[in-house]
């Protein structure tokens, strides 16, 4: 998280909204820019593929045995397509040694991968990436890098939040970004298809397909059901929301037997007890079905996706869903999952407004809630939400679950309008 700071300024309310006023993606296959993301969901369509353009020999690591050491069983995975050992290194300042250094952050190796600034992170070190970018931009202020897992990138956003609500910042950038450099990533864990595929919410749930991009248990990676609907209710408490206003959840959703029903089960028992009787069930969906587990940099994926449709005021389809998961009672949970490309409609006087679920495989849990910024400013007292804002910087790659006992409460991130049409915005 890089930021940008005033001296003196005055600390807002802790419940102040903070609107994202620009973005940009560089994903797996199709989804390389915000034109090419909001096409593949729209068309439902995923970016598997089995090529992962020469960073290893697949074949020689194959074997459809998981117990096998040195093999991996995955046959596929969610790739960006170009070729990542190409960069300018005198572009970024930097010397040949570093850029030959073997990197593993996507931010560090891919100067095209997103808006000019994006790439200016390169470096050997991911504990720096923050530093560079705050150096090369003269931003002052907190310059963190977060390395916690699958939730990382959310976990990016509750830190830049936290830093403008308290007045420490008036702007703030974050991101979040993975790349699969090795092919026993996570093969220990034996959470990972073979096929490729996050089959979200799906009877054929059995684990998580591999995706890069520039997001007190039984076990430590396990989930926790009362965690999940703890911080939910927690994060509509602090921001004095009701969850029965809400039309649509992005969740974690990695396509794992137990951990699907466990995160809708929560989501049902936080959000839709206090709905209407004559309400529509409240929309569920997972992005991981499209491009796969970003790892880092899945939760930045997933708000992407939430304000394409908070834009445009559409709802997108879920890919890879045949026969729900028997464990997932959609109907006595009142929960929904699309299947086709629609428009999203309200009430009048109400709000387009959708939650995103963030979990980190060792334990903590992030909830943001986001709103249409334009219904909001229509709705306030005095038009407007002052100065204070956070810049989305990009996104790539991962996600999972994590520790049940600590949360991370995120606020309204309100976007402001954006043009889904054209490149990356700035």
């Amino acid at each position: 998280m890089g930021s940008l700071a005033d001296r003196g300024q005055v600390c807002c309310d802790p419940t102040t909204p903070v609107a994202i006023v620009g973005m940009g993606l560089r994903g797996p296959g199709e989804a390389n820019n915000l034109a090419g993301f909001f096409k593949l969901l729209s068309e439902a369509q995923e970016t598997r593929t089995a090529g992962q353009n020469g960073r290893w020999n697949h074949d020689a690591f194959y074997h459809p045995d998981a117990a096998r050491k040195g093999s991996s069983n995955v046959k596929a995975g969610h790739y960006i397509i170009d070729d990542l050992s190409l960069f300018d290194a005198s572009l970024f300042r930097m010397t040949e040694s570093e850029a030959a250094a073997d990197y593993t952050d996507l931010l560090q190796r891919d100067p095209d991968s997103m808006p000019y600034y994006q790439a200016t992170s390169s470096g050997y070190s991911r504990a720096i990436i923050s530093n560079r970018l705050s150096h090369f931009f003269d931003l002052r202020g907190p310059s963190v890098t977060v390395d916690t897992a699958c939730y990382g990138g959310l976990a990016a956003l509750h830190l830049a939040c936290q830093s403008i609500r308290s007045g420490e910042t008036t702007q703030a950038i974050f991101g979040g970004s993975s790349l699969i450099l090795h092919p026993h990533q996570f093969d220990s864990l034996s959470a990972m298809r073979p096929d490729g595929r996050s089959y979200s919410f799906d009877d054929r749930a059995e684990g998580y397909a591999r995706g890069e991009g520039d997001g007190g248990t039984p076990g430590i990676s396990f989930p926790s059901r009362n965690a999940q609907v703890s911080l939910i209710k927690e994060t509509y408490a602090r921001a004095g929301l009701d969850p029965k206003d809400t039309s649509y959840v992005e969740a974690h959703g990695t396509g794992t037997g137990a951990g699907d029903p466990i995160e809708t089960s929560a989501i049902a028992e936080a959000m839709t007890q206090s709905r209407d009787l004559d309400a529509e069930p409240l929309w569920i969906g997972s992005v991981k079905a499209n491009i796969g587990h970003l790892k880092a940099a899945s939760g930045i994926a997933s708000v992407v996706k939430c304000v394409l449709m908070l834009e445009n005021k559409v709802i997108f389809p879920n890919r890879n869903l045949a026969n729900v998961n028997p464990r997932v009672d959609l109907e006595g949970w009142r929960l929904k999952i699309p299947i086709s490309f629609q428009p999203w409609t309200i009430k009048a006087g109400g709000v387009h407004r959708v939650s995103v679920n963030s979990f980190g495989f060792g334990g903590t849990n992030v909830h943001a809630i986001l709103e249409r910024a334009e219904e909001f400013l229509a709705n306030s007292h005095d038009g407007a939400i002052g100065d204070k804002h956070i810049s989305s910087m990009g996104s790539r790659c991962s996600i999972s679950h994590g520790l049940a006992h600590e949360g991370n409460g995120l606020q309204r991130a309100l976007p402001t309008a954006l043009q889904p049409g054209g490149a990356d915005l700035h």
